[in-house]
């Protein structure tokens, strides 16, 4: 009963209501359940009228689904992978995201656009899109408009380079599947990009792409601590705060360790990744229904060019490497 007193139903069935919507729409559209979910979350929130009683069932949608999500994401690690990568595609790796992380906020002051803005952009553009955002939004003080018009736009150039970036690296660069593997692996998103652009070109270049995605999900662990480390040492230096860990952090190395070791069978670790995926899509409509088309205008074509320039620069930063 507590339960149900501080969190209202009502709100987290509109949230699975919309998160699965946008699943069914994602099934017969381009654009995929996460952007559609904060898409239709918005629309809701601005049209209609939510009742304010709504709310704390919204914000623990939002809040705790997330970070169960963000845990369970942690079983598509495996340490591993870093043998397979080799030290010299590892450092490719840290180069291209480090350069896309440092440049996101001096670039944000170019289009008019506050360094958490920026900061929301790169790191979802170097690490893992809608994953990376939500688990960092709150360490870095980011609002749901910041990073919902980040996961947006994000989505939405990934979702174009799924079918521009094979034709890049196979008609027009003339790749093999190693250099075209490691170029679509190391600039595209999110994971599903990755995985949709790279086995439509063939098997090797699938496989490769994916081992060097993986290697940038790793470093999603090692950037939280430093942004830890980074912005609640400022708090702790006002406030006298001491450093905390998100739970939802623990349970996110947990999980990779489990993923690692592969303690677990490969059912549960796929029907666990679906329970995730599917809580990271009911999540982003309880961030969509948070949102105010009044700040998406305030950002709006600015967060988009911020965004296609981040991945331009990663996208050319990995061309060059293959190439060299």
């Amino acid at each position: 009963m507590s339960f149900f007193t501080n969190h209202h139903p009502m709100g987290i069935v509109l949230c699975i209501g919309l998160g699965f919507l946008g699943i069914q729409l994602a099934s017969v559209s381009p654009i995929d359940a996460v952007t559609l979910s904060i898409v239709l979350g918005a629309l809701v929130g601005n049209i209609a009228r939510v009742p304010t009683e709504w709310k704390s069932g919204i914000v623990w949608s939002e809040k705790k689904l997330l970070g169960v999500a963000i845990a369970l994401y942690g079983l598509k690690l495996d340490f591993a992978l870093l043998q397979e990568l080799g030290w010299i595609s590892f450092l490719m790796i840290l180069v291209t995201m480090s350069s896309t992380l440092l440049l996101a906020k001096p670039l944000a002051k170019l289009f008019g656009l506050d360094g958490t803005m920026g900061l929301t952009i790169g790191i979802g553009t170097a690490v893992c899109g809608s994953a990376a955002i939500g688990a960092t939004k709150d360490i870095i003080e980011a609002d749901e408009a910041q990073a919902g018009m980040g996961i947006a736009v994000i989505n939405f150039i990934g979702t174009l380079g799924i079918f521009l970036l094979p034709l890049l690296g196979v008609e027009i660069l003339g790749l093999g599947a190693v250099d075209n593997g490691f170029m679509l692996g190391n600039s595209l998103q999110a994971v599903g990009q990755v995985v949709a652009a790279s086995f439509a070109v063939d098997e090797a270049t699938g496989q490769v792409a994916t081992v060097v995605k993986m290697g940038r999900v790793l470093m999603l662990t090692p950037l939280i601590f430093i942004l830890l480390q980074l912005f609640q040492s400022k708090r702790q230096t006002e406030q006298a705060q001491s450093v905390s860990i998100p739970r939802f952090v623990l349970g996110f190395l947990f999980f990779s360790i489990l993923a690692s070791f592969q303690v677990l069978p490969a059912d549960i670790v796929k029907g666990l990744g679906g329970i995730g995926k599917t809580l990271l899509i009911i999540s982003m409509a309880g961030i969509g229904l948070k949102i105010s088309i009044a700040k998406i205008k305030e950002y709006g074509l600015s967060a988009l060019g911020l965004a296609l320039l981040l991945f331009s620069i990663q996208l050319g930063l990995s061309v060059l490497m293959v190439l060299v």
